[in-house]
């Protein structure tokens, strides 16, 4: 249901109507674990192209599996300078679960691994795990100096909640 509706967003995002005599250009691809759709009309209509190259880019950035990602290394332990695109979407993750009072968590990915969401190897973990990945969950375990973020043991981020958004952002414009 959260994958429709993202690409439900993305399609309200990216689409446009298009007259009939407007060049229509329609381009479909899957990335960030969503089937991805976008509409463009008129001279411009190549831009499409170049917002598949913008969401890539992002996937190669905020990507909790590509082992080259950003996010992949920030998950792996390390403390990680960031680019200023990934340092501000975690900045704005942060802020985000801040307003929510944690309804948005970006520190939730070990839960998620742990159910198989990400291998899309589901089960349902025992009450014993969950409740020991529970205490790495927390937005106050995700510590940022200047450029450089670390995260507290055994915690981890998952950025797909607003990685989308943000790459939707990014096609429209």
């Amino acid at each position: 249901m959260r994958k429709f509706l993202l690409v439900v967003l993305i399609a309200v995002l990216c689409l446009t109507s298009c007259s009939a005599e407007d060049k229509k250009t329609t381009l479909s691809f899957y990335a960030m674990d969503t089937y991805m759709y976008i509409d463009a009309c008129g001279e411009n209509a190549g831009a499409v192209q170049q917002a598949k190259e913008s969401v890539f880019r992002l996937e190669s950035l905020l990507s909790v599996t590509d082992e080259n990602s950003e996010i992949y290394a920030l998950n792996a332990g390390n403390s990680v300078e960031l680019s200023t695109e990934t340092l501000e979407l975690i900045r704005f993750s942060l802020e985000m679960s801040d307003k929510t009072k944690g309804a948005l968590e970006p520190t939730i990915y070990p839960v998620l691994r742990e159910w198989g969401f990400t291998a899309g190897e589901y089960k349902i973990p025992e009450s014993e795990k969950l409740s020991e990945l529970l205490n790495n969950v927390g937005t106050d375990k995700v510590h940022i100096s200047g450029n450089n973020v670390s995260l507290d043991n055994g915690v981890m981020l998952d950025m797909g909640a607003v990685a989308k958004g943000y790459a939707s952002d990014k096609c429209a414009e």
